[in-house]
């Protein structure tokens, strides 16, 4: 039995279609067949149904994937390893982040980095809030990028500030509001308000619904954007306004098309911030954190 052989039976248990499987591991279907006829062979068992209803997993199908999927992870990581051993890489960090808080310094930070330390691989991973804590809890990243308005433990972590963040309330060019520079709460009665789905944003939206709730029954409030770049679009058609971080003015070609307002009820600071576990902390990771810093000074000429 061959780890491709494996691999494609994985695929398969995720399609239930030998057509789409053939389609995605660039073969082709009789070959498919045959090679999951091959493993049913060896094993013993049936691990799939065909009939006209189309494909079915037995139990037996089920064990085998659940054990086949852990057994090509450690044959991909195995290759990984050699692959950086070869290389000359001994030590990989994987950065977890907050995509439109470090795209405008993160590169050229990592870059910085590796000049000095080319024996280091470097691994960014974008991910929201609640993202960044379980990439912690499950061991997926080393170091985090993200805000302190929804503060980690300090008895766990450790961090470096890296930037002030605020909360902005975010308009088109030409809507009514665009050329104040201020507003409140009560100014956004009778809007459309377009917020992130709580799926994707899940603590960002407990911390706007809060800062929304007197509007309720005011302003048509809609969280229906799915993701960053949805909730833009839809605001590209001038019907809506948005409240967010005024970090996701730093995602490519989105600065320009909006007005990023001060909002009265929340006019303080928090930070944008680099955090690890103080447990893992090591001089590798606390170098890079100072690297991100020196780098976000250089491009805002010196200001935190």
């Amino acid at each position: 039995m061959k780890i491709s052989e494996i691999r494609e039976c994985v695929v398969l248990a995720e399609t239930l279609s030998f057509t789409e499987t053939a389609r995605r591991l660039y073969t082709t279907q009789s070959a498919l067949s045959k090679h999951i006829q091959a493993v049913e062979n060896d094993l013993g068992v049936q691990l799939f149904v065909r009939n006209q209803q189309g494909v079915r997993i037995t139990e037996a199908g089920k064990v085998f994937i659940e054990n086949g999927k852990r057994l090509i992870e450690r044959y991909d990581n195995t290759l990984i390893s050699l692959d950086r051993l070869q290389a000359g890489i001994d030590c990989t960090l994987n950065i977890g982040c907050l995509m439109g808080a470090a795209s405008f310094f993160l590169p050229d930070a990592i870059n910085r980095f590796l000049e000095l330390h080319p024996n280091v691989d470097i691994q960014p991973i974008t991910l929201e809030i609640d993202g960044i804590l379980q990439g912690f809890e499950s061991g997926k990243i080393d170091i985090g990028i993200t805000t302190e308005l929804v503060p980690l433990s300090n008895n766990r972590f450790n961090r470096m500030p890296l930037y002030h963040d605020y909360i902005r309330v975010i308009v088109p060019k030409r809507h009514r509001l665009a050329k104040k520079e201020r507003v409140s709460i009560k100014d956004l009665e009778n809007e459309m308000i377009l917020l992130p789905n709580a799926t994707f944003m899940m603590r960002e939206s407990m911390i706007l619904d809060s800062i929304l709730r007197g509007l309720k029954g005011h302003a048509l409030i809609k969280e229906n954007a799915n993701d960053i770049m949805s909730l833009f679009l839809l605001m590209q058609t001038k019907r809506y306004v948005t409240i967010l971080f005024d970090h996701v003015k730093n995602f490519s070609g989105l600065g320009a098309e909006f007005e990023y307002l001060e909002l009265e009820e929340m006019p303080q600071a928090f930070d944008v911030t680099a955090v690890w576990e103080q447990s893992k902390e090591n001089e590798v990771i606390v170098e890079l954190a100072q690297t991100m810093r020196e780098t976000v000074q250089e491009k805002r000429g010196g200001t935190h």
